[in-house]
């Protein structure tokens, strides 16, 4: 999942360069519009994954550590991945990404739903 997410962006990055140099950004709806439907899938990724981090939580850590260390492994590092992608978001963008339908997860969730 994580290749085809980084080619994909890196596909909106080429593409969103290609209409700033053509001086018409706003012709795709918008780079703002993109980087902010790219970090609503991400945050709600991120709700997703620790979901499943709580729930592993339940267990025993016995249970947890001898029958699911390879899935909270596994866990740990897409989490990992998620928060790497957010925080590749320029720090002079956090307003306007969480501005609007993103300021609620109800909203985060309405975005990608429409996506």
């Amino acid at each position: 999942c994580i290749p085809t997410y980084s080619a994909w962006l890196a596909e909106v990055q080429k593409a969103s360069q290609e209409l700033l140099k053509q001086g018409s950004l706003l012709g795709i709806g918008g780079l703002g519009q993109m980087k902010q439907l790219s970090a609503a899938f991400l945050l709600w990724r991120l709700f997703w994954l620790c979901r499943a981090k709580r729930a592993l939580a339940f267990l025993s850590t016995e249970k947890r550590e001898t029958e699911c260390w390879i899935l909270d492994r596994d866990l740990c590092e897409i989490i990992g991945d998620t928060l790497y992608g957010l925080s590749r978001f320029p720090p002079d963008d956090s307003q306007s990404l969480l501005a609007g339908q993103m300021s609620t997860a109800e909203g985060i969730c309405k975005l990608v739903e429409e996506g």
